[in-house]
């Protein structure tokens, strides 16, 4: 599937119109639609066929718990995998009060929205339920205090009390120090780069990935408008329709993050060459321009 999300004016407005017009053109499900046909295909080409229930049929019909569980795979990446347990426990025996009740609604809302983008694109991310999880922490404090209250009547309870306010202070501190240890700053080099080379102050430049556009046009000094591009499709291995794209658009520049491991990904550049490469453990970003 091709997507170019436009990003322009104030809170990601683009984006925002891109998703709430599948509402309108009917177009919200397409994506679904897609991945219901490819699934129908797999049952079509399998060689028993018409034999009990196939595995497609089971597919099909989970579809959309599928998709849910995918948003709560992200969201228990927000709120850490732990403090699931403490939030179904303190969703099911808190007695709400109106002001609980509309954050929850609140949280709950926010978090369709992230399953209807979901639907739509194909994607989802962190930062589409981080607010759904700040809302839900009140929720994790209530199952927590309930665990402890619990453990602190039996036998030995205080040390397992300990152990678990220990393990809700390292968890954390653990996934944090992460970020020290193996810094994720590729996209934030490659962009800063792009920005202050002079040469492309107006010239078109085409990009694969979201972040290294973010932080191009946080710094990029370009007079031309809308002189920054982005093209997403996940079945671009060679990067072909990339390189057509930038023709199409008049692009001098491409810039392109994919996976270490791609192999002869850059036949179709052959109009274009390498000018510059950051690289890192996994990930690597290439500057391509026209000859």
């Amino acid at each position: 599937m091709v997507s170019i999300y436009p990003s322009e004016g104030i809170n990601r407005y683009g984006d925002w119109r891109y998703y709430f017009f599948g509402f309108i053109d009917g177009n919200l499900l397409e994506s679904y639609y897609k991945i219901y046909d490819h699934i129908t295909q797999i049952k079509e080409v399998s060689p028993v066929q018409g034999i009990g229930h196939h595995i497609a049929e089971t597919m099909r019909t989970m579809m959309p718990l599928v998709y849910f569980l995918g948003l709560i795979q992200v969201l228990s990446f927000v709120i850490m995998v732990p403090n699931l347990i403490p939030l179904s426990i303190g969703l099911i025996r808190t007695v709400n009060s109106p002001q609980h009740i509309l954050t929850l609604a609140n949280a709950i809302g926010l978090l369709a929205l992230a399953y209807g983008f979901f639907i739509r694109t194909e994607i989802i991310m962190k930062r589409y339920v981080m607010i759904t999880g700040l809302l839900l922490t009140p929720w994790i404090g209530f199952g927590i205090d309930i665990i402890l209250g619990r453990l602190s009547r039996i036998s030995f309870g205080r040390w397992a009390v300990g152990c678990i306010v220990l393990l809700i202070f390292v968890i954390p501190a653990d996934g944090f120090f992460k970020f020290f240890k193996n810094p994720d700053d590729l996209a934030s080099r490659a962009g800063e780069w792009v920005a202050t080379n002079s040469e492309f102050n107006n010239t078109k430049i085409v990009m694969n990935d979201q972040i290294v556009k973010f932080h191009t046009d946080l710094l990029h000094n370009s007079t031309h408008e809308k002189s920054t591009l982005l093209y997403l499709d996940i079945n671009d291995d060679d990067f072909c329709k990339l390189q057509q794209f930038a023709v199409d658009n008049d692009a001098k520049v491409i810039v392109i993050q994919g996976r270490n491991n791609v192999t002869d990904g850059f036949k179709c550049l052959s109009n274009y060459s390498e000018i510059k490469e950051f690289k890192s453990k996994k990930k690597f970003i290439k500057i391509f321009k026209i000859e």
